[in-house]
């Protein structure tokens, strides 16, 4: 089952090195990677290219280029137009992941059976507060179950 990560790229040099190097290191294996340039006016694109240089995985990145600034949600859909994985994961470009992460969000949606899955986060270097994760490791069968865990706020939203 492919994974497709996509990751837009917009003024992020000081944290994309580190963001592509956590998707590149990732143990699932069957993964694309999508740089979506969103015509960053930064070194960003260079780091990124410096980055798969020396990556024996970056066969699996695809880098899109806009042609003008359009945003982070634009930047997200065109790289989702583009995405051939079963399952999708946004990955903002100031954020990294472990080294498991795809795998363990990966085996749960196939061990379940599930359009999504919902895994922990920290939230570092922000000071504004974020709530934690509020779901029990748990299954949410039908539209009513998760409609009720959204509605009262145990999961934080976000893409």
């Amino acid at each position: 089952m492919k994974v497709s990560i996509i990751i837009p790229v917009y003024n992020v040099s000081k944290y994309i090195e580190r963001c592509l190097k956590s998707a590149l290191d990732q143990t699932w294996k069957d993964l694309e990677i999508i740089l979506v340039d969103d015509c960053t006016p930064d070194d960003s694109m260079y780091i990124a290219r410096s980055v798969l240089e020396t990556s024996s995985r970056s066969n699996m990145v695809t880098i899109l280029k806009h042609e003008k600034n359009r945003g982070l949600s634009a930047a997200r859909n065109t790289g989702i137009r583009q995405a051939k994985g079963d399952y999708l994961y946004f990955l903002d470009s100031d954020d990294y992941l472990p080294v498991n992460s795809i795998e363990l969000l990966a085996d749960a949606a196939i061990r379940h059976n599930v359009d999504f899955v919902i895994g922990n986060y920290e939230i570092t270097g922000s000071p504004r507060w974020t709530p934690p994760l509020l779901l029990d490791s748990c299954l949410l069968a039908n539209n009513e179950d998760i409609l009720s865990a959204y509605s009262k706020d145990k999961w934080y939203v976000m893409a």
